[in-house]
């Protein structure tokens, strides 16, 4: 099974990284922010290019995560990489304030769609009833992390798999179930674009793809973390085949014995 330095056993093969990591860029945001950008930018064309921006700066994002990823396979992910590049003072700050400014908030404003959009479903539900089931969902998801990493995973990959299958649902649905209305422009002839509102919509549409760092985090719980972590993110294979280290001194991305090995 093996073991990171630090203890924790590397249960999480390459399905159960992809599946994480998936579930993590699908959730919630895409599903609460569409409207959010629509408001900022205030017509069609501005608010397709926030999407287009936002989606070029997740990819990459995300790329850059592949590369560092492998090369320092421990818990803590950007907390890591800022420690090895800057010392353990930015590391601590970083550390912090991510746990307190972003974190928190992140998991309770998943938590509170979740539970609204559960509302909508099961009539009844209150406006304190909203907050008493994203409570309990928090308080479900941390027990089972707790329980262990496997059991996390798997209960991780059952709802990746059925928010795929929705996805398919939704896209296989669309062809059959056609309205005209669904086709008129968003925005009416006296309209123009607002061109400078991109920047501003395209923001909270970056935090919709939100997620692809999701797996470094946990590079400590990740089976042979510098081939897996890697090919969950990008497919590649561009890690020394002795050391497993990435090779910085070579962009080829097709060195399979890096420079420290071949001397």
């Amino acid at each position: 099974m093996g073991e990171s330095e630090n203890g924790l056993k590397r249960q999480i093969g390459l399905f159960g990284a992809v599946a994480i990591l998936v579930g993590a860029v699908i959730g919630s945001g895409i599903f609460m922010t569409p409207g959010t950008v629509a408001a900022s930018a205030k017509s069609f064309g501005p608010f397709m290019v926030a999407w287009i921006l936002a989606g070029v700066s997740g990819i990459l994002c995300s790329l850059v995560y592949a590369e560092l990823s492998p090369a320092m396979p421990k818990a803590g992910g950007p907390y890591v990489y800022i420690t090895e590049a800057f010392g353990n003072g930015f590391g601590f700050v970083y550390g912090w304030s991510m746990t307190i400014g972003n974190y928190i908030p992140l998991v309770a404003m998943l938590a509170t769609g979740f539970a609204s959009n559960l509302a909508k479903l099961i009539p009844g539900i209150t406006p304190v009833g909203i907050k008493m089931v994203a409570s309990a969902v928090i308080i479900a998801l941390m027990i089972l992390n707790i329980r262990g990493t496997k059991l996390g995973s798997t209960i991780a990959n059952i709802f990746t798999v059925g928010k795929l299958l929705a996805l398919l649902l939704v896209i296989i649905g669309g062809f059959f179930i056609i309205s005209p209305e669904n086709f008129t422009s968003v925005t009416t002839s006296s309209q123009t674009a607002e061109w400078n509102r991109v920047l501003s919509a395209a923001f909270p549409a970056f935090l919709a793809f939100g997620g692809y760092y999701q797996l470094a985090y946990m590079s400590a719980d990740i089976k042979d973390p510098k081939k897996n972590t890697s090919q969950s993110n990008d497919n590649r294979h561009d890690y020394c085949n002795r050391c497993q280290y990435t090779d910085f001194s070579c962009l080829c991305g097709n060195c399979w014995i890096c420079t420290a090995c071949r001397q």
